[in-house]
């Protein structure tokens, strides 16, 4: 599956963070990096300032894994995840959120001339399945929404993850059809309901700790490249085909068959973790409310969206060190509410 199109180096390539993930950390099946730190983005002075770089490294046993990645890496752990090991974050991410991060880490570039700062993510990667298909967490599949940089996938020892990415994708698709329900929908108004989803009810956003226009500049930042990724998704054989097409010379608009028959097979294609069905020969599909889809859609998004973020909080509380904390909480006030 080709996540973006290569009409240039990501700075993920430039960077060689393949060849550093490979040397400074225990086995990885799946590495995806994603953000202003793997793709250049509009908002961005990269001659003064180099973002973080963001990454997500799902892994077959997370507990094993960080027990390696603390003989390892010792430094990137701090407070109670310091302390109590391996055992006791693997405890956490049973019960509070299956994400590990570790943010600010400071690790030797390919030529170990100069530091990279880095955040890292570790979840299971039958976790990282389950959300990518239902979503019932958004963590992982929020940022597959949009255009990342795959580094590694073990195929051999995951053989559905390729399928997985790409039904993430058609969900992801078919609520932006069904939100933006018209015969034909600007493809930046498509893109811009993709880029929201995963933000919709983040306490975060509530509190001004991200950029207000962070999701205008991911699609502006890296239009060519959404652009490229959904139309793949639209054209390639799925339920979607049949219902909408891209048109225009620069794939300016999506047409889209505005009828109740529509609204049955977009919500057919909808995660489970939204609740939304209409998998019955029985239900006459003229009944199906697209003002009552479009709610119930953004209410348990934001619901899980808003769990989420606040799982995630009590889970750092718990896992690292206060200091650490506040430290990146105000890295985050930074780029949100302090630049306002």
């Amino acid at each position: 599956m080709s996540q973006v199109k290569q009409e240039e180096k990501s700075l993920v390539e430039e960077l060689q963070l393949d060849s550093i993930i490979q040397r400074d950390f225990p086995k990885i099946d799946f590495a995806f990096g994603y953000g202003s730190g793997v793709f250049r983005q509009i908002g961005y002075d990269y001659s003064k300032d180099s973002p973080m770089i963001d990454l997500i490294f799902g892994v077959q046993d997370a507990d094993e894994w960080h027990r390696m990645n603390l003989i390892k890496n010792p430094s990137h752990y701090s407070g109670l995840g310091y302390y109590l090991g391996s055992s006791y974050l693997h405890f956490l991410q049973q019960y509070i959120t299956p994400v590990h991060f570790n943010p600010s880490i400071q690790v030797d570039s390919f030529d170990q001339k100069r530091k990279l700062n880095i955040k890292y993510g570790v979840v299971d990667v039958k976790q990282l399945s389950k959300d990518l298909l239902k979503w019932n967490i958004l963590t992982c599949s929020g940022r597959l929404h949009k255009p990342v940089k795959i580094i590694q996938l073990d195929q051999v020892q995951n053989p559905t993850l390729n399928s997985d990415l790409r039904v993430n994708l058609i969900q992801a698709t078919a609520i932006s059809l069904l939100l933006n329900f018209k015969p034909y929908i600007e493809m930046k108004e498509f893109l811009m309901t993709i880029a929201s989803l995963s933000y919709i009810g983040d306490v975060r956003f509530l509190f001004g700790a991200e950029n207000k226009n962070k999701i205008q500049n991911l699609v502006e930042g890296n239009y060519d490249r959404f652009t490229h990724l959904y139309k793949d998704v639209i054209e390639q054989n799925n339920p979607i085909n049949s219902l909408a097409q891209v048109v225009g010379n620069r794939a300016e608009h999506i047409k889209l068959e505005t009828n109740s028959e529509t609204v049955y097979q977009l919500v057919n294609c909808l995660p489970d973790g939204l609740g939304l069905f209409a998998r019955t020969n029985e239900i006459n599909v003229k009944i199906i409310n697209l003002e009552d889809v479009q709610r119930q859609i953004i209410e348990r998004i934001r619901k899980i969206n808003m769990g989420s973020s606040q799982k995630l909080i009590l889970y750092n509380t718990l896992a690292t060190s206060p200091t650490k904390n506040i430290y990146y909480v105000f890295k985050k006030l930074q780029k949100g509410i302090l630049k306002r």
